[in-house]
């Protein structure tokens, strides 16, 4: 069979010519592009939700119902539990948090009270000699010394995460969350025996850089917006899916190119950072810090946080971590109405862990992936998808197997016929070599070659394909 120097396709197509007309190769003006234009909802909806979520939140700020510390406390674990997320977004059980977080604790208490102090002649705040002890609060704290606290949190909390994650990447499921938990440990004991750290008692007097409790919203909101834009920017390019594909399956994912180790550890410090840095806020808001703030206990209440909240959303942390927060406060507001029978109201308040549990357990039961779920979280946020563009045809070949889905491929014909386009079609004497989907190639040995589909779908003359590495490749006998 003889190439045609000619070949007039359908309307949507694309006009194949000889090499004599191979400059003017091009697709036809009604063949739509690889993406698709986004509607008006889709581009406003993950706005709207975004907003919706910051009022929700506001609202909870303010119930009069909350005390000014209990508001603060609710960002302050939804930052914990988001600290647990990221290494469940790698299927790492990590329990290592609330050593992080009294890493990051002990940061700000040593620095604050022994290498800073306030001048009582012109009321700065300054740093001073090594070794020295003793400072005053009496005046505001200087926030550039929180800035630096948290620098220095962060740059421990990412050593520290780099040699954990490291050693423990042969440990997975219970296993490694026993060794987490062992870390924890190691820094509750290390502090306990050392007077640096004040030993049991811990450190206290520690300057307040806020006049009142509810003024420390100015500094755990911010923070907490910034770890959630990230979090959520972090799970839309390459290294969040990389995550995602790790959580699913381990050994497919390196079979593809991930390289796990390096993801893993990523997912570990980034949750070590963030626990960290929620530790410095915490040792300036909470005025006194010591070993008992990083305990295992701890880190079951930030766990059952993410799974009551949703482990395979970025929100459901936050979520579970202001629900498990609030819930205590609202049960003894609600113990002390008047209203209630003197017997029921005793019940609520002496019964309230027990409340507490039976509530967490309905909500597993109700909500087995969580409050927040993933199918909630796709109509939020819903991804940009690509459109299915239009090929060619050709004599002799099954028209309705034609189409290519956005795919940008190139064929090479014998004739010296090159087309790129939104799908392809290639004609050929001999032979035509086809790259599709995922740098697949699929050597094909045809009158008539097409291009199709994710995955590659050749079609042939003879029914003989090879492909290499890349897609999924099926063989159709042609005409």
């Amino acid at each position: 069979m003889a190439t045609p120097s000619n070949v007039s396709t359908n309307s949507g197509s694309l006009a194949l010519a000889g090499p004599a007309d191979s400059a003017k190769i091009r697709p036809s003006s009604n063949i739509p592009s690889g993406r698709a234009k986004p509607s008006l909802t889709s581009a406003v909806r993950p706005f709207l939700a975004t907003a919706g979520c910051l009022a929700v939140l506001t609202a909870v700020m303010l119930l009069p119902v909350l005390q000014s510390s209990v508001k603060v406390d609710l960002i302050r674990y939804a930052l914990l539990a988001l600290s647990v997320y990221l290494p469940l977004r790698a299927g790492q059980l990590s329990l290592a948090t609330p050593g992080f977080y009294a890493i990051g604790g002990f940061v700000a208490a040593v620095f604050s009270t022994r290498y800073v102090k306030l001048d009582d002649e012109t009321g700065f705040w300054n740093l001073r000699a090594l070794g020295r002890t003793g400072v005053s609060s009496r005046e505001l704290y200087d926030l550039r010394f929180v800035v630096i606290e948290l620098l220095i949190a962060v740059v421990i909390a990412v050593v520290f995460g780099l040699l954990i994650g490291y050693l423990a990447l042969r440990l997975q499921g219970i296993y490694l969350a026993l060794a987490t938990i062992a870390f924890v440990e190691c820094v509750r004991f290390f502090t306990l025996d050392h007077e640096f750290f004040g030993f049991a008692t811990g450190i206290f007097d520690i300057p307040q850089p806020m006049n009142t409790q509810i003024e420390y919203l100015w500094l755990v909101v911010p923070l907490m917006i910034a770890c959630t834009w990230f979090v959520y920017r972090l799970e839309r390019v390459r290294a969040g899916r990389a995550l995602l594909a790790i959580q699913e399956d381990e050994l497919a994912s390196s079979a593809t190119g991930i390289h796990p180790t390096y993801y893993k550890v990523l997912a570990f410090t980034l949750g070590a950072v963030c626990a960290a840095m929620a530790g410095v806020i915490s040792a300036h808001f909470i005025n006194t810090w010591n070993a008992r703030q990083g305990t295992f206990e701890a880190a079951t209440l930030l766990l059952a946080c993410v799974v009551v909240g949703g482990s395979r959303t970025f929100l459901g942390p936050i979520v579970g971590g202001i629900v498990l927060t609030a819930i205590p406060e609202l049960l003894r507001w609600f113990s002390d109405r008047t209203f209630l029978p003197t017997s029921l109201a005793k019940a609520i308040k002496d019964g309230r862990p027990f409340v507490y549990g039976l509530l967490m357990v309905l909500v597993c039961i109700y909500f087995p992936q969580g409050l927040i779920s993933q199918k909630f979280m796709e109509r939020l946020y819903p991804r940009r998808r690509r459109s299915a563009g239009l090929v060619g045809t050709l004599p002799g070949v099954d028209n309705s197997a034609s189409a290519v889905p956005g795919v940008a491929s190139q064929a090479n014909t014998a004739s010296s016929t090159s087309v790129t386009g939104a799908g392809v079609v290639a004609s050929a004497a001999s032979s035509a070599v086809v790259t599709g989907v995922g740098g697949a190639l699929a050597n094909v040995s045809s009158s008539n070659a097409i291009a199709r589909s994710e995955g590659v779908v050749v079609a042939g003359g003879v029914p003989t394909v090879s492909a290499l590495s890349g897609s999924n490749v099926e063989k159709v006998v042609g005409q």
